[in-house]
């Protein structure tokens, strides 16, 4: 478990270095429109999968769902140490991250097999 924790604390934090260098600004200074730009990049530029796209960007909503959160205090912190009107604020909302649709998204040809097609498949050679 802790081992599992600690994987997932090491890839959320290398994607947040990632979104950092991405938009040149530290996390106070953040807006959807960094998302939406750095999502398009991802789509447009990368061809990324978008499930793919979608595991990053909830990296980016648990980051900044921690940043914003009152209980822990970094939103006061930042308008004390940099001023009034520099705190983070939520980045990523449904109208600009990717949704999950459906329950398999990758290649068809790839897809893994249902109960009914393996049963299928692997009777009809036992029958001959």
């Amino acid at each position: 478990m802790a081992q599992s924790i600690a994987g997932t604390i090491y890839l959320c934090t290398a994607m947040v270095r990632r979104f950092l260098e991405f938009t040149n600004e530290y996390p106070w200074g953040w807006s959807p429109g960094h998302m939406d730009e750095w999502s398009l990049q991802l789509t447009a530029e990368q061809h990324l999968a978008p499930s793919t796209i979608r595991s990053y960007q909830c990296s980016l909503r648990l980051f900044t769902e921690f940043i914003i959160d009152g209980r822990y205090g970094w939103a006061v912190a930042c308008e004390q140490a940099f001023g009034p009107g520099n705190h983070p604020v939520a980045i990523a909302h449904e109208w600009n991250t990717i949704a999950h649709l459906n329950d398999y998204e990758g290649n068809p040809e790839a897809r893994p097999f249902t109960r009914p097609s393996c049963n299928g498949s692997w009777t009809t050679p036992m029958t001959r």
